[in-house]
Protein backbone atom coordinates (compact mmCIF):
# COMPACT_ATOMS: atom_id res chain seq x y z
CA UNK A 1 0.00 0.00 0.00
CA UNK A 2 1.12 3.13 -1.05
CA UNK A 3 0.88 6.21 0.75
CA UNK A 4 -0.03 8.46 -2.64
CA UNK A 5 -3.03 6.34 -3.15
CA UNK A 6 -4.42 6.81 0.11
CA UNK A 7 -3.86 10.69 0.57
CA UNK A 8 -6.81 13.41 0.28
CA UNK A 9 -6.55 14.57 -3.30
CA UNK A 10 -9.41 17.25 -2.37
CA UNK A 11 -9.03 20.87 -1.45
CA UNK A 12 -9.95 20.72 2.64
CA UNK A 13 -11.43 23.85 3.52
CA UNK A 14 -12.98 25.16 6.20
CA UNK A 15 -14.35 28.59 7.86
CA UNK A 16 -12.49 30.23 10.96
CA UNK A 17 -13.30 33.29 12.57
CA UNK A 18 -10.18 35.66 12.90
CA UNK A 19 -9.04 35.77 16.60
CA UNK A 20 -7.55 39.36 16.15
CA UNK A 21 -10.82 40.14 15.25
CA UNK A 22 -14.04 39.04 16.46
CA UNK A 23 -17.12 39.21 14.26
CA UNK A 24 -14.69 38.35 11.30
CA UNK A 25 -15.02 34.71 9.48
CA UNK A 26 -12.53 34.07 6.68
CA UNK A 27 -13.09 30.63 4.39
CA UNK A 28 -9.62 29.05 4.15
CA UNK A 29 -7.93 26.29 2.09
CA UNK A 30 -5.61 24.00 3.64
CA UNK A 31 -1.93 24.31 2.46
CA UNK A 32 -0.13 21.12 2.76
CA UNK A 33 4.07 20.99 2.27
CA UNK A 34 3.67 20.03 -1.36
CA UNK A 35 1.58 22.94 -2.37
CA UNK A 36 3.73 24.95 -0.01
CA UNK A 37 7.46 23.93 -1.98
CA UNK A 38 5.35 24.48 -5.13
CA UNK A 39 4.52 28.68 -3.67
CA UNK A 40 8.14 29.12 -3.07
CA UNK A 41 9.15 27.23 -6.12
CA UNK A 42 6.76 29.60 -8.51
CA UNK A 43 7.99 32.92 -6.11
CA UNK A 44 11.53 32.12 -6.23
CA UNK A 45 13.84 33.72 -9.07
CA UNK A 46 17.52 33.25 -10.12
CA UNK A 47 19.57 36.31 -9.09
CA UNK A 48 22.85 37.16 -9.34
CA UNK A 49 24.86 37.65 -5.86
CA UNK A 50 27.85 40.07 -6.08
CA UNK A 51 29.17 38.69 -2.81
CA UNK A 52 29.55 35.10 -3.79
CA UNK A 53 29.56 35.42 -7.76
CA UNK A 54 26.70 33.13 -7.83
CA UNK A 55 23.23 33.22 -8.80
CA UNK A 56 21.20 32.15 -6.22
CA UNK A 57 17.40 31.90 -5.97
CA UNK A 58 15.98 34.89 -4.49
CA UNK A 59 12.13 34.62 -2.81
CA UNK A 60 9.81 37.64 -4.74
CA UNK A 61 7.86 38.18 -1.86
CA UNK A 62 5.31 40.59 -4.11
CA UNK A 63 4.43 37.60 -6.36
CA UNK A 64 4.11 34.81 -3.06
CA UNK A 65 2.10 37.07 -1.25
CA UNK A 66 -0.15 37.42 -4.29
CA UNK A 67 -0.11 33.72 -4.79
CA UNK A 68 -0.54 32.70 -1.40
CA UNK A 69 -3.97 34.93 -1.09
CA UNK A 70 -5.20 33.61 -3.72
CA UNK A 71 -4.73 29.73 -2.61
CA UNK A 72 -6.01 30.42 0.66
CA UNK A 73 -8.63 32.66 0.99
CA UNK A 74 -11.48 31.69 -0.89
CA UNK A 75 -13.60 33.95 0.83
CA UNK A 76 -14.94 36.08 4.00
CA UNK A 77 -17.67 37.96 5.83
CA UNK A 78 -17.68 40.67 8.37
CA UNK A 79 -14.94 42.54 7.83
CA UNK A 80 -15.37 46.29 8.00
CA UNK A 81 -13.12 49.41 8.25
CA UNK A 82 -13.29 49.18 12.02
CA UNK A 83 -11.87 45.48 11.96
CA UNK A 84 -9.67 46.14 9.11
CA UNK A 85 -8.21 48.96 11.65
CA UNK A 86 -7.04 46.54 14.08
CA UNK A 87 -4.79 44.81 11.42
CA UNK A 88 -3.33 47.83 9.32
CA UNK A 89 -2.99 51.48 9.38
CA UNK A 90 -5.79 53.01 7.87
CA UNK A 91 -6.35 56.57 6.23
CA UNK A 92 -9.29 58.55 5.56
CA UNK A 93 -12.92 59.37 6.75
CA UNK A 94 -14.69 56.07 6.35
CA UNK A 95 -16.99 54.96 8.88
CA UNK A 96 -15.69 52.35 10.79
CA UNK A 97 -19.24 50.27 9.97
CA UNK A 98 -18.39 50.41 6.34
CA UNK A 99 -18.24 46.71 4.88
CA UNK A 100 -15.23 45.40 3.30
CA UNK A 101 -16.61 42.86 0.49
CA UNK A 102 -14.35 39.91 -0.20
CA UNK A 103 -12.29 40.19 -3.43
CA UNK A 104 -9.25 38.71 -4.99
CA UNK A 105 -7.82 41.92 -4.75
CA UNK A 106 -8.51 42.63 -1.20
CA UNK A 107 -7.38 39.22 -0.18
CA UNK A 108 -4.05 39.86 -2.20
CA UNK A 109 -3.64 43.32 -0.05
CA UNK A 110 -4.56 42.39 3.21
CA UNK A 111 -2.18 39.52 3.02
CA UNK A 112 0.18 41.65 1.50
CA UNK A 113 0.02 44.70 4.44
CA UNK A 114 -1.15 43.04 7.72
CA UNK A 115 1.71 41.51 9.24
CA UNK A 116 -0.40 40.15 11.93
CA UNK A 117 -3.19 38.95 9.93
CA UNK A 118 -0.45 37.09 7.90
CA UNK A 119 0.90 35.34 10.53
CA UNK A 120 -2.06 34.42 11.80
CA UNK A 121 -3.52 33.21 8.05
CA UNK A 122 -0.20 31.12 7.64
CA UNK A 123 -0.75 29.53 11.16
CA UNK A 124 -4.56 28.84 10.47
CA UNK A 125 -3.56 27.39 7.25
CA UNK A 126 -1.19 24.84 7.24
CA UNK A 127 -2.54 23.31 10.48
CA UNK A 128 -3.40 20.12 9.30
CA UNK A 129 -6.01 19.25 12.36
CA UNK A 130 -7.73 22.53 11.76
CA UNK A 131 -9.06 21.02 9.11
CA UNK A 132 -9.97 17.55 9.96
CA UNK A 133 -11.24 17.86 13.36
CA UNK A 134 -14.41 19.67 12.45
CA UNK A 135 -14.48 18.97 8.75
CA UNK A 136 -18.09 17.34 8.63
CA UNK A 137 -19.15 19.49 11.18
CA UNK A 138 -18.68 22.62 9.18
CA UNK A 139 -19.88 20.61 5.81
CA UNK A 140 -22.71 19.81 7.63
CA UNK A 141 -23.41 22.66 9.14
CA UNK A 142 -22.08 25.60 7.67
CA UNK A 143 -22.15 26.59 3.90
CA UNK A 144 -18.99 28.15 2.64
CA UNK A 145 -19.41 32.47 2.51
CA UNK A 146 -17.41 32.50 -0.97
CA UNK A 147 -20.70 33.69 -2.60
CA UNK A 148 -19.33 34.27 -6.04
CA UNK A 149 -15.21 34.05 -5.60
CA UNK A 150 -14.39 31.72 -8.57
CA UNK A 151 -12.26 28.86 -7.80
CA UNK A 152 -8.74 29.76 -8.28
CA UNK A 153 -6.97 27.04 -10.08
CA UNK A 154 -3.79 26.32 -7.62
CA UNK A 155 -0.49 28.46 -8.44
CA UNK A 156 -1.91 30.41 -11.41
CA UNK A 157 0.75 33.58 -12.24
Amino acid sequence: MLIKDLAKKTQLVRVFDCDLTPGFSVEISYLGKKEITQLYTRSSKLAYNPSTHVREDKLDQEKFDRLFALQVILGWSGLTVGKLKQLVPVEGDVADDQIIEFSEENAIDLVSTSTTFNGWLSTVCMELENFIAEREATEKNSPPISKGAKKIEAFEA
